[in-house]
């Protein structure tokens, strides 16, 4: 607080948290009698208020997924050769806004420190802000904050049966048609087959359709032995951040049962046919002696 009138003092005399502006300082001396010094000791200066700059570093991934995180690096306060400021004293004001009809919602500045992480931020266009403050030597902040735009693009859509699939299967093969309503950047299909009972499934190829495993409409299964069985599908999309798992959907699930009746018996063989009669015609008559 700056003092108007004369008090009494002592050397030295501090004064803090001055804000901007110019000051006068002046001193004078009074003796024990009451005599006040005609002529006090002057001193003008003049408080400039302190610059601080803020600058975002990171490089947002693109396209951010709804579910995965969002990270802001950044770093800020006086610039580079100003004196008379700790850089531990610098802290920072952070913020993220909606955007709706090209207009900045009203959000209110929160601490923050880089980097700046955001969890399971709504699908939609944003705008981050930050900027640089010290509540040393007056106060300051940055005027001008530093900021990006990005877009929060909607997480896995919802997978469903284009046609419906057949619960009871009595042929060879087995088909499955699905679909979603959009398609994100890098949506994969995932598909998995697991039987009830799994001794019933052999191994071979069966055994490999028990793992999730890339695939696509239609997805059709030849000479499934009879059992019952489940079909899952869901859609997967890449993570943009290397440390974190896919973003997956909701499974998307069939119970179906295969049921191709054996092949009828064959019928028993004919009985060995008898052997057919030969006939041996009968020999001449011997001719009549000779006279």
């Amino acid at each position: 607080l700056v003092a108007h009138t004369w008090e009494a003092c002592s050397s030295p005399r501090e004064y803090s948290n001055l804000r901007e502006g110019q000051y006068t300082f002046k001193v004078r001396g009074v003796d024990r009698a009451g005599n006040v010094e005609a002529n006090p000791q002057i001193h003008v200066w003049e408080v400039e208020s302190m610059r601080l700059d803020t600058a975002i570093l990171s490089q947002l991934p693109r396209p951010i997924i709804q579910g995965q995180p969002i990270t802001f690096e950044f770093e800020g306060g006086p610039p580079a050769g100003s004196s008379g400021l700790d850089q531990g004293a610098v802290m920072f004001l952070c913020k993220v806004a909606p955007i709706v009809f090209g207009e900045m919602q009203d959000v209110a500045w929160q601490t923050c420190s880089s980097p700046q992480v955001y969890n399971n931020v709504p699908a939609g266009v944003y705008i981050f802000k930050v900027k640089s403050t010290v509540t040393t030597g007056g106060g300051a902040e940055d005027p001008t904050p530093d900021s990006v735009q990005f877009t929060v693009e909607p997480g896995a859509p919802e997978v469903t049966f284009s046609s419906p699939p057949q619960p009871i299967i009595s042929g060879p093969a087995t088909t499955f048609r699905f679909g979603t309503s959009r398609t994100p950047t890098g949506m994969i299909f995932e598909c998995q087959l697991v039987a009830d009972n799994p001794s019933r499934s052999l191994t071979g190829v069966f055994a490999l359709a028990h793992s999730w495993e890339e695939c696509a409409s239609p997805r059709v299964y030849l000479m499934l032995p009879n059992n019952e069985y489940t079909f899952q599908v869901r859609a997967t999309i890449p993570n943009s951040s290397s440390s974190s798992s896919p973003i997956v959907s909701q499974v998307l699930e069939f119970d179906f049962e295969v049921t191709i009746p054996s092949p009828p018996p064959s019928p028993p063989s004919p009985p060995p046919s008898p052997p057919t009669p030969i006939n041996t015609p009968p020999s001449p008559p011997s001719p009549p002696p000779l006279p």
